[in-house]
This record gives structure tokens, sequence and C-alpha cells, in this order.
């Protein structure tokens, strides 16, 4: 059976992976469509456009890994209407919230509240 670390550096590998495979795929298909959209009189695509072509498809996909790292929680939470809760707004919520961190050995993480109609 695997550790809770192992477990840990699995995920950070297959991310990393995850990552790297999105970089390629839009790398691939920018430059595909630079190659397709670009040619020219002569009958032959230009090869800058195609290098162009792949290094925004790359950009693309740095910008969104970058982005949805940084910004994700905020970006799902938004799109949730999730409020984030303050100490002094739910001091239990926060205490439990606190022990539980304290318990499991990990950093107090960020409270939100998502609004629900169901009871």
């Amino acid at each position: 059976m695997q550790t809770f670390n192992e477990l840990i550096r699995h995920n950070q590998r297959a991310t990393i992976a995850l990552v790297v495979a999105l970089a390629l795929f839009l790398g691939l298909l920018g430059g595909l469509i630079a190659f397709f959209c670009t040619d020219t009189y002569s009958g032959e695509p230009d090869s800058g456009a195609v290098i162009y072509g792949v290094l925004i498809g790359f950009s693309l996909a740095i910008w969104g890994s970058l982005i949805s790292y940084y910004c994700g929680a905020m970006v799902v939470m938004g799109i949730a209407d999730g409020h984030r809760v303050e100490r002094e707004d739910d001091l239990l919520l926060h205490n439990v919230t606190s022990e539980m961190a304290l318990a499991a050995g990990i950093p107090m993480p960020s409270i939100f509240i998502i609004p629900d109609p169901a009871p």
C-alpha cells in the first residue's frame, strides 16, 4: 500500500505530464492551423508562420496552466457564487477547520461557502 506522500508525488508527476501533454497538443494544433492557413502563391506553406503557430499554441498552454494554477479557486468560486468566510463571520467553522488542518499537518485552507437552495 502506498503512503500518503507517495500518492502526492504520483499526483504531482501526473499533473506535470498532463500540462506538458496539453502544451504539446496546443503547439501541434497551432502549427497545423498555421500550416493549412498560410498557403503561399508558390504552393508551399510558410515555415515561419508554422513556427509562429507552434509558439502561439505553446503560449496559450502556458498562460492557461498558470491562470488555472494561481487563479483556479477564484474562478470556480466566482462561477459558483462562493463567498470567502472570514474568522469574524463564523468563528466555530474557523476553529473546526484549523483543528482539522492541524491534526492533518497541512496549512489552514481558505474557507468558502457556496449558497445552495437545498435545505
